[in-house]
């Protein structure tokens, strides 16, 4: 079993590991034995592509406090679920995604009402794999996991087919194998996964001291400023004095006005970032803000003068060239002590390439069918809510991105009613338009398109099935249009999610 607590892993990586037949512990001790266990506050993992099997009890636990733990991509068999931080014990799990996985023993989603998301996993039925028993957990033709996961960009890269597969083995694809190779030794790169939903703040958890490391910065990534007296502070008591949860880490600043800093850099411009910490003031008449500055608009914080640690979050978009961001914890006030502890930011819908540029921008429509069905339900980020069109043709729907983006790829995810045929198009000014795709041929699902142009817009011409209006869902650019072409074919037509993803400059794009 692998086992950590109490840990900022800063974003490391466990994947393409066997972790099977453990025993049950007999000495009374408890019966926790599994595979992959990060236990008490662990935060900044990723965990993908691992398979477990024939554990006396979990294949993956991440347990009671976590924030920024990534599940992507596993294969469990035989009394080897997935448990994340169930709420009868679950603090929080801000962050946390849980995606594309095979549990079918188990995968409880309680995590979901403290922050953590689940899409995408298989939780019940036969996965049919090859040979079990054999540990071969290759999936046969057939299987529900094919095709049925969601892209995650770095993880699931060379998918075959209209999507990635649930868990571990991708169908078709030579099969990992784990382990050393001693005939022919690899030899890597090590680097960490470009992927998204990451937190970009180095050591943001402040729990460093706890390595008892003699020379190691406990407050690695972070410049001291004003007093600069600020320091990590343990809870030994486990009274959450220093850190929002016992025995945990915090800092402390100091009694004159006192703060720490940090500059996060690779941000992408013209990208919404969402900041995320815990304050608490040790004394009334004191008041601590954690804030942003150094990106492109004016000096953003959230303020808190109570004696209880609160959680306080905030958004903040870069400017058109920014691609750093200062964040910051300061107490401007003097004669008492404040704290802060977990300190988190990650990109609105992604860590930059990969993420939707049309979230919540502004956005004009032909014509709305009714009430709640308004054109910014296409770009709220919400899969459960939709734009739909008058019955009319043509109908046509663009988001504005607010300024020129970079672009690699478009994604169409239709609903069972999609269209047959439509192109992609894009353009410097709105009706210049050039196709960079085109199909009379569409059969639906979920489609990516590798684009690359430098234009204002982009927009997909869609030809319908019946008179039925379009419905877009989680839009993706500058600008999109979207028009129904045609009354004649079946079946109705249904847009899902419309997607733009960073590499190449556009500032527009439509389906029409």
């Amino acid at each position: 079993m692998l086992y950590t607590a109490h840990d900022d892993l800063g974003n490391s990586e466990i994947h393409h590991n066997y972790w099977h037949d453990n025993v049950l512990r007999s000495d009374g001790s408890g019966e926790w034995t599994g595979g992959i266990y990060l236990d008490e506050s662990s935060a900044n993992a990723l965990i993908y592509d691992n398979a477990t099997w024939n554990l006396d009890w979990l294949g993956i636990i991440v347990n009671h406090l976590s924030n920024f733990v990534g599940v992507y991509n596993n294969t469990t068999y035989g009394k080897s679920g997935i448990r994340i931080s169930e709420p009868s014990y679950g603090i929080d799990a801000y962050g946390d995604r849980i995606q594309n996985n095979i549990a079918v023993d188990e995968l409880g989603t309680g995590a979901s009402a403290v922050g953590a998301t689940f899409d995408h996993n298989l939780t019940s039925g036969n996965p049919l794999y090859v040979n079990p028993s054999a540990a071969d957990f290759r999936l046969q033709s057939g299987s529900p996991a094919i095709d049925a996961g969601t892209p995650i960009r770095g993880i699931t890269t060379g998918y075959g087919g209209s999507a990635p597969d649930i868990g571990a083995y991708e169908y078709g694809a030579t099969a990992w194998k784990a382990g050393h190779d001693f005939a022919n030794p690899p030899n890597p790169t090590y680097q960490l996964t470009d992927t998204d939903h990451k937190n970009l703040v180095v050591n943001g958890s402040l729990d460093l001291n706890r390595m008892h490391q003699p020379g190691m910065d406990s407050l690695y990534g972070w410049t001291l400023t004003n007093a600069q007296t600020a320091q990590p502070a343990f809870d030994y008591q486990g009274t959450q004095t220093s850190s929002r949860y016992k025995n945990e880490t915090g800092v402390s600043l100091g009694t004159a006005a006192d703060g720490i800093e940090q500059t996060v850099a690779g941000l992408t411009p013209n990208t919404t970032y969402e900041v995320r910490g815990y304050l608490r003031a040790a004394s009334s008449g004191q008041t601590v803000r954690l804030g942003v500055k150094n990106y492109g608009g004016a000096d953003s914080y959230q303020e808190h003068g109570g004696t209880g640690w609160t959680a306080k979050t905030f958004t903040f978009t870069t400017g058109a060239t920014n691609t750093s961001a200062t964040l910051y914890a300061y107490k401007p006030t003097t004669g008492g002590y404040a704290f802060v502890d977990d300190i988190m930011m990650s990109a609105v819908g992604g860590t930059g390439a990969g993420a939707d540029l049309a979230l919540n921008k502004s956005v004009t429509a032909s014509s709305t069918y009714m009430t709640g069905y308004e054109p910014q339900k296409a770009v709220d980020g919400n899969s459960a809510t939709r734009w739909s069109s008058a019955f009319a043709d043509p109908s046509w729907i663009y988001v504005d991105l607010g300024a020129p983006q970079t672009v690699s790829r478009v994604r169409l995810n239709w609903e069972l009613a999609y269209a047959t045929a439509y192109r992609i198009e894009t353009a410097t000014t709105v009706g210049s338009w050039s196709t960079v795709y085109s199909t009379t041929t569409g059969d639906g699902g979920a489609r990516r398109y590798r684009v690359c142009a430098d234009n204002r817009q982009v927009r997909a011409d869609v030809r319908h099935g019946e008179s039925r209006l379009l419905r877009l869902f989680a839009v993706g650019f500058r600008r999109i249009r979207m028009s129904r072409i045609s009354q004649s074919l079946k079946p109705p037509s249904g847009l899902r999610d419309f997607f733009l993803a960073v590499k190449c400059k556009y500032s527009y794009l439509g389906a029409s």
